[in-house]
């Protein structure tokens, strides 16, 4: 909605979750943007068309390891030539990400049943097959504390509302925990990585043309914004809430999220938003 309000974009939004579907019609009908904004039922393996720019919120963390590169060709093939993708995505530290891949934490387990959250070199190594190129990295987990203590606070304030939607004192309980110690571990990190040494890197890349040779076209380029590692769950125990979460999930989705840099003209922009 802000990228169509604000910027003047025309967008392709896809959402596989029927309750997404409806309730985003519902809210771009109410804001008089549905010249703008497409809002389809939809895989993202099936869009089709070519798109000055694609936004991913929250999504990569359930494709799966092994559709990554998938994922990625996808992006590719959608985005035109000097295209332009911004990737939101929790990720987990690549020395603990083949652990991570092969278990399951707390909040795999009752929470996200088969979520994967992916490391920046599992991502980098699945654009291998792409003409992708990752030109910037922004770690977005010290905003995410204030944003993870919002929706907490939000969501103890209205449980009249949440046990009108059949859930019970046990999700509550579960729900509450899952939010404390998501913002416990990520305050946790970004302290953490306040104190650990700094790394920049700076690099070019050319490629030996021949003579007369065509200009290359501009490669897409990919913006990956992530919110620090995953949070480390303890085991459950007896006073840890433990039900299997219910499919109707409590999932938050902005998208304004990510905004696009520029947009002075109508343009196309595919976006993908977690079930």
């Amino acid at each position: 909605m802000f990228a169509a309000a604000e910027r003047g974009c025309t967008v392709t939004t896809l959402t596989v979750s029927q309750e997404q579907h409806a309730l985003a019609r519902a809210r771009i009908q109410e804001a008089g943007l549905e010249d703008r904004v497409d809002i389809r039922l939809q895989d993202y393996r099936d869009i089709d068309g070519s798109y000055d720019a694609v936004v991913s919120i929250e999504m990569l963390e359930a494709v799966g390891h092994e559709y990554l590169p998938a994922y990625f060709e996808v992006v590719d093939r959608v985005l035109r030539p000097g295209g332009r993708a911004a990737i939101q995505v929790i990720t987990f530290p690549d020395a603990t990400y083949e652990r991570q891949r092969r278990g399951a934490n707390w909040i795999q387990t009752y929470i996200f049943p088969g979520g994967l959250c992916p490391s920046l070199a599992v991502m980098e190594r699945a654009m291998a097959r792409t003409r992708l190129l990752v030109t910037g990295v922004e770690d977005i987990a010290p905003s995410y504390v204030a944003t993870l203590r919002e929706w907490r606070t939000r969501f103890m304030a209205r449980l009249d509302d949440v046990r009108a939607q059949g859930f019970d004192e046990r999700f509550i309980r579960m729900w509450e925990y899952y939010l404390a110690i998501s913002e416990a571990v990520l305050a946790g990190d970004a302290a953490t990585a306040r104190r650990r040494p700094r790394v920049t890197t700076a690099h070019s890349s050319r490629s030996a043309a021949a003579p007369n040779a065509t200009r290359p076209k501009p490669m897409p380029v990919v913006n990956i914004s992530t919110r620090g590692g995953a949070a480390r769950s303890p085991t459950p125990s007896a006073s840890t809430p433990g039900s299997t979460m219910r499919s109707k999930r409590a999932r938050a989705w902005s998208p304004a999220a990510i905004a696009p840099a520029r947009c002075t003209r109508r343009r196309s922009w595919p976006t993908s938003t977690p079930a």
